[in-house]
């Protein structure tokens, strides 16, 4: 009995102190594993197994902690429900794309609580700092590498794009870490982001990666920055940015060459949203339109979310229904926002919020609650240290 008792304080100890680091070091190999299998034209299920592994084991822990989560096991419930009311909508129920995507989207929601069951130590906060920054150097010198030599695993993109992601599987995660690792940098020492060579290193690194959206990120980061310093001149730096922002605007859309050509074939949009609209009217409306009746409107149940916009607000009621997306959203909120924001957070999840509205993929990559995790921490440390 003693013996048990001791193993199981030495498994919540290595939670409490690795837990979040072993996430997020497992996570990246084995998604780089996965990138380079996808470029040398191998598939491979490990990323899938891996992470489902993982989501039963932390499940297991929140069973263990049912006293002090029983609320949001209710919730995840909830949504279960729902699920299961969008799916026998459809001719053939449960079948297992839809069971992946639907466990696709639990996943972030069940790291999140186990997390706050299990919060980290002051070990666990310097552990994940410590991997998460080494991770960003490293990967800024692979950035170089790739573009030195061109290595293709290094690349954002398949083809002849430009950008370069290092270890990141995809251009849409790149786009959401980068975004995560500016505001982790900037929180973790708000007054002092700047010193930081870690920082300038993070900026350059989101050039590297190519993405516009990760591009107008960097733009209305900056403009946040200046919002909320207490430089003098900041309303004169201000107006600079916004013009700063509309000329990034003008030179991407209509002197870059590849969307330049892509707005005056197809529209402004279309070049903006990289052709989700063209997905959404050509797809995603179709199959409403066509096989969508009352019920689904509220609860979802789509037999093929290959035909999603990729535009995640808007999937999010492709999958789940107009009643199923907000209860989702509630449950992801509550989930994350454990502390207490002040206004420059919620300009920062503003900000992060515009980006998803234009990208997709951000509620069903599995690896980017994590890296959300891992701000999540910076903003609380910080927060006890101004105590």
């Amino acid at each position: 009995m003693n013996s048990a008792r001791s193993d199981s304080n030495s498994v919540l100890k290595f939670v409490d102190s690795f837990g979040l680091a072993a996430c997020f070091v497992l996570f990246l190999v084995v998604e780089f594993f996965s990138k380079y299998q996808r470029y040398i034209d191998h598939t491979t299920d490990l990323q899938q197994w891996v992470k489902a592994i993982i989501a039963l084991i932390v499940a297991g822990f929140i069973l263990l902690q049912f006293r002090k989560t029983y609320k949001f096991l209710v919730m995840l419930s909830v949504l279960g429900l729902l699920f299961v009311a969008g799916q026998w909508t459809l001719n053939l129920p449960f079948e297992q794309q839809n069971l992946v995507v639907f466990g696709r989207f639990m996943f972030p929601l069940i790291l999140f609580g186990f997390f706050n069951a299990y919060p980290a130590n002051e070990k666990g906060h310097n552990s994940v700092f410590r991997f998460f920054e080494v991770f960003l150097w490293v990967n800024f010198a692979l950035m170089i590498i790739g573009l030195i030599t061109d290595i293709y695993v290094l690349k954002t993109y398949l083809g002849d794009r430009f950008g370069y992601n290092g270890m990141l599987i995809t251009s849409a995660t790149s786009t959401y870490v980068y975004l995560v690792a500016l505001g982790y940098c900037y929180f973790k020492d708000c007054h002092g982001y700047w010193r930081n060579p870690l920082f300038w290193i993070v900026v350059l690194s989101s050039l590297l990666v190519g993405t516009k959206t990760l591009y107008l990120g960097l733009v209305l980061f900056a403009i946040l920055l200046f919002l909320f310093s207490s430089f003098r001149y900041k309303k004169q730096f201000l107006a600079v940015g916004i013009v700063g922002l509309i000329a990034s605007f003008y030179v991407l859309f209509y002197q870059v060459p590849m969307f330049s050509q892509i707005r005056e074939e197809q529209g402004l949009v279309t070049a903006v949203l990289s052709y989700r609209d063209q997905l959404f009217l050509n797809q995603t409306w179709p199959y409403i339109q066509e096989q969508w009746g009352a019920l689904n409107y509220l609860f979802g149940g789509v037999s093929d979310f290959g035909l999603r916009s990729q535009m995640d607000l808007v999937d999010l009621v492709f999958f789940w229904g107009v009643l199923g997306a907000l209860v989702y959203l509630a449950v992801y909120v509550k989930g994350y926002f454990n502390f207490k924001l002040q206004k420059v957070h919620y300009a920062y999840f503003i900000l992060l919020g515009i980006a998803v509205l234009i990208s997709g993929n951000f509620f069903t990559y599995t690896s980017i609650p994590v890296y959300l995790l891992i701000l999540r921490e910076a903003i609380v440390n910080q927060a006890v240290e101004q105590e």
